[in-house]
């Protein structure tokens, strides 16, 4: 049986990494999955692996690289930790070590709809029945608010439009310049996980959903929490994923280089 002859690390922060973890120790003995819950919520891989559960900042995952002796590293980090990611790979290049990215899959369901202009996201919303929880960023809720003037006749205007922003002054004295109402304008700093968004969904009685493709951070979460309830969702723009390497076109690869083979 072939075998890899090269000491892995691999950063596993959603189930395609597990998996393509679990099957890459059928042929190494030298594999290593970081699986602090900071990477990403994943199930942990099994089998012929050395787990490691602590999180592991920049400096210890240098110390572990030039200790072990590393030579391909994984990347299977979350795409909400963006700036994780970066780091990883900034570390791999300075200390020599192959970087490979997987991408993380993600996926819409029935009561998801695409909208690529203003128009047609305005319309979508216009007669919801309940109210409109928006988490886009503040250049669409601009541009959304634009519409609305231009129209005054369509939809609800800004009375059922609930938007999240970041406490941040100018942002929100932006918000309330084009139309927003003061008591529609919830601040949030940080990434939440989908139950609170479905709680939020709750709260405020929303039957719509409003996010940005475009927009990375938190995008997993906000996807979940529409697949965790019955309301219907708006995507502004395409969803961009990660401009890394899908789990299966990954496993080819290294079948390819170790003459392992393809069991896919």
């Amino acid at each position: 049986m072939a075998e890899i002859n090269k000491k892995i690390m691999a950063f596993t922060g959603s189930s395609d990494a597990a998996e393509l973890v679990n099957m890459l120790s059928e042929y190494t003995n030298d594999i290593y999955a970081a699986v602090a819950d900071e990477y990403g919520e994943a199930p942990s891989p099994s089998g012929n692996i050395t787990l490691l559960s602590k999180y592991m900042d920049r400096e210890k995952i240098i110390s572990w690289i030039d200790r072990v002796g590393i030579d391909i590293v994984i990347d299977g980090i979350s795409m909400s930790n963006e700036e994780m990611r970066k780091e990883l790979k900034e570390v791999c290049e300075s200390s020599g070590v192959e970087y490979f990215k997987l991408t993380e899959k993600l996926s819409i369901n029935m009561n998801t709809s695409i909208w690529r202009s203003i128009e047609e996201l305005a319309r979508s919303i216009e007669y919801a029945a309940g109210s409109v929880l928006i988490w886009a960023g503040i250049e669409l809720y601009l541009e959304l608010a634009a519409y609305i003037k231009q129209n005054p006749d369509r939809g609800k205007g800004f009375g059922n439009l609930i938007i999240v922003l970041p406490p941040a002054p100018d942002m929100i004295s932006k918000a309330l310049e084009a139309g927003y109402e003061s008591s529609n304008i919830i601040c949030i700093d940080k990434d939440v996980h989908a139950e609170f968004i479905v709680a939020m969904f709750n709260e405020f009685n929303a039957t719509h959903f409003v996010i940005s493709g475009a927009e990375k951070q938190g995008l997993k979460e906000r996807l979940r929490a529409v697949d965790l309830s019955s309301v219907k969702a708006s995507v502004f723009g395409d969803i961009k994923g990660d401009d890394g390497m899908s789990m299966i076109d990954m496993w080819k690869l290294f079948c390819e280089r170790f003459g392992i083979e393809d069991i896919l």
